[in-house]
């Protein structure tokens, strides 16, 4: 008996890289790895086991602009590539949105 091969959809090759890609697009989804990255280091700084000697309401304040400061110049740098596999998985939604279908 012969079975059929099995061949996967996806491929796990390289895909080309995402700066070919609209420049809006790239820009959007880099955004939004900025919000995970921010997200993520509010988290880690949550779970600190209590507060220290300086620790307040001015310090919090400090912290989370830091905490923003640091994700937004980490978004597409921090070598993650949530943004570029977010572009390329939403390139072709895009492309079909600039066609008008």
């Amino acid at each position: 008996m012969d079975l059929p091969l099995i061949r996967p959809q996806m491929s796990f090759r390289p895909e080309a890289p995402v700066s070919a890609t609209d420049p809006a697009l790239l820009q959007a989804a880099q955004g939004f790895e900025a919000i995970i990255l921010q997200q993520m280091l509010q988290t880690a700084r949550a779970a600190s086991l209590g507060d220290g000697l300086f620790e307040g309401t001015g310090s919090d304040t400090t912290n989370a602009m830091l905490d923003r400061a640091l994700a937004e110049s980490g978004a597409g740098r921090a070598g993650l590539g949530l943004a570029e596999t977010i572009a390329r998985q939403l390139a072709p939604l895009a492309a079909r949105a600039g066609q008008g279908g």
